[in-house]
């Protein structure tokens, strides 16, 4: 049997004419003929084009959209960082505020200790009234030592009961008896100083004693009211007026 020949098919190619009018009546045209190859190549190409775009389109979205996430998180950064520096700054000056309230404290605290220490320092020297209770002072008179003239205080206590009193903090150096008052006391103080007293009465310290400013040496009674004071500066006597504070 003899084989059918069937028709062979062809793929179908179209071939596009593109005909370019122009406004101008006097213009005729023009046309564009393009071939089923090169009609393929503009389509792909259009196509591809057409997916670039796209994908820009959409990458461009994107980007946008990452940026202003990023624009957000770093304006919510700066924010958070401000806020800190502000409290920063309210803690700094919150220390600094403790820091002077702190200094003046301490200022305070060693011009209170100097202050102290200086008044301590002035208990020890024979600067106090050498009477716990009222008393005269009489005109200086001179006292013939051995070797010197030696200036002189006198006192008469007005009341009975009353004391004679270290004029200053200091050391018993000598507890003695006295030709012309009865009985002599004399204290050691700081920076050279010595004060002297003299009285009818008994002496209640002993020559070691350690004595603090106002201590009683003496004590004031009937047929010893009278006191004669003196005080040595590095050895050699001084005016006793030159140092002795009185009050009232």
């Amino acid at each position: 049997m003899e084989k059918e020949h069937k028709p062979k098919k062809h793929r179908f190619r179209k071939a596009y004419t593109v005909h370019v009018i122009s406004d101008n009546p006097d213009s005729a045209g023009h046309r564009y003929h393009f071939s089923a190859g090169m009609s393929q190549f503009l389509i792909i190409g259009g196509f591809l084009l057409a997916m670039l775009t796209v994908c820009y389109i959409i990458y461009s979205a994107m980007s946008l959209h990452t940026l202003r996430r990023l624009q957000h998180e770093q304006t919510t950064l700066t924010q958070q960082l401000q806020s800190q520096n502000a409290q920063l700054s309210a803690t700094n000056n919150a220390l600094q505020n403790e820091v002077s309230q702190l200094s003046r404290a301490i200022n305070q605290k060693i011009e209170a200790e100097q202050a102290a220490e200086e008044e301590a320092h002035a208990m020890t020297l024979p600067m106090g009234f050498p009477l716990s209770g009222a008393a005269t002072i009489a005109e200086g008179a001179a006292e013939e030592d051995a070797e010197e003239t030696a200036p002189i205080m006198q006192f008469n206590g007005i009341e009975i009961g009353s004391s004679v009193i270290a004029t200053g903090s200091g050391t018993v150096i000598e507890v003695s008896s006295d030709a012309t008052y009865g009985y002599r006391v004399v204290l050691s103080h700081n920076d050279g100083y010595e004060s002297v007293y003299l009285n009818g009465g008994v002496p209640i310290v002993d020559v070691g004693d350690e004595v603090v400013f106002a201590q009683d040496l003496f004590r004031i009674g009937q047929g010893n009211t009278h006191l004669g004071y003196q005080v040595r500066k590095d050895g050699s006597f001084i005016n006793p007026e030159e140092l002795l504070e009185i009050n009232g």
